[in-house]
């Protein structure tokens, strides 16, 4: 495990791309997200997307490659799949905590590397990083 820290303008970026992407995941007349997040049993939707932004820009910065903070509306979500979360290659998968578990999905590539991660519960400008594996070995090693 690695922890990477995160520097003030590191987190100003994270917390505004997460801000962007809630927004962005809304219906513009109901409101309502287009569709469920994960995290919504222990965080709301708002702090989820904010914390995943977060484990990104903790990525990016502990492999010295770009972070593609890009923020489009989820439901073009299949035009968008084939690109990667950070730098050309890695999916991210934020958990809740240390004892998290890797979710491939589907729509991974199998030229991807899944990296996971955990936002400190004491000070959110730390990341642990927790493990990567390719997700065609992951698939290889690990049934669903």
């Amino acid at each position: 495990m690695v922890t990477v820290q995160l520097n003030e303008e590191e987190m100003i970026l994270a917390f505004t791309t997460g801000i962007k992407r809630q927004f962005a995941h809304r219906d513009p007349i109901t409101g309502k997200r287009f569709s469920t997040h994960r995290f919504t049993a222990y965080d709301s939707d708002f702090i989820g997307d904010i914390k995943g932004c977060i484990v990104e820009c903790a990525v990016s910065k502990y492999f010295g490659v770009i972070w593609n903070n890009d923020t489009w509306n989820l439901k073009d979500h299949n035009l968008n799949k084939s690109q990667a979360d950070v730098g050309d290659r890695f999916e991210v998968r934020r958990v809740r905590s240390l004892k998290g578990e890797l979710t491939i999905r589907d729509t991974d590539a199998e030229h991807k590397i899944a990296i996971m991660g955990c936002v400190d519960e004491q000070s959110e400008n730390f990341v642990h990083l927790i493990g990567a594996i390719s997700v065609s070995e992951a698939r290889e090693k690990f049934k669903q």
